[in-house]
């Protein structure tokens, strides 16, 4: 007998009825007529055994997906509104069951979003926030606090422009090749005035 190991339904079967298999092999196996009256290839509590060993390891595998991210600035004055730039561009993955892929993608975008909300939130502070430690490509630039480094780059991109009061809209993105991982949300604006 053969088990499909990606039937979800089978996978569930199986495990409840390993335990009972197990139960019953034991009994035949103190019964007496164990091991004299079956030769060991033919045994059928290692067969049975060893078909439920494919259901066990697919039940366990892990899978891993991972969504792009970035802040996206939009900076503006009085009289102009300029170009949206991406900063500080990043990933973060997910890992979940190999059946539940969608999964992997929602968590790798939540993942992303905290650690840009929690380091908005912190924005006045130096350093690399907790929630963003070992995610791939974040860091923000000369270790100054996340306002001061938009603010700086935003400057350098205009050729620090003087007309008016400059503001910068600042939203956390996510995107990617998988549609899961998709979301934009404003953080809030900084006045660099």
């Amino acid at each position: 007998m053969h088990l499909n190991p990606t039937a979800p339904g089978r996978r569930r079967r199986a495990a409840l009825a390993a335990p009972m298999i197990a139960l019953l092999c034991s009994l035949w196996l103190f019964s007496g007529q164990a091991r004299a009256a079956v030769p060991a290839p033919t045994d059928p509590c290692a067969t049975l055994f060893s078909s439920l060993e494919p259901v066990a390891v697919a039940a366990k595998a892990k899978c891993k997906r991972s969504c792009s991210a970035a802040y996206l600035l939009t900076p503006r004055t009085d009289h102009e509104v300029f170009q949206t730039r991406a900063f500080i561009q990043f990933s973060a993955s997910g890992k979940c069951g190999c059946n539940v892929l969608k999964r992997c993608k929602e968590r790798a975008k939540k993942r992303a979003h905290t650690c840009m909300d929690r380091a908005w939130f912190n924005r006045l502070s130096a350093g690399i926030q907790p929630d963003c430690q070992g995610l791939p490509g974040y860091s923000v630039p000369g270790g100054k606090p996340l306002q001061q480094a938009i603010i700086d780059a935003v400057r350098t991109a205009l050729g620090n422009p003087s007309t008016g009061n400059l503001k910068i809209d600042v939203h956390a993105w996510t995107g990617g090749q998988h549609k899961e991982c998709k979301r934009t949300s404003y953080l809030g604006t900084i006045d660099a005035s």
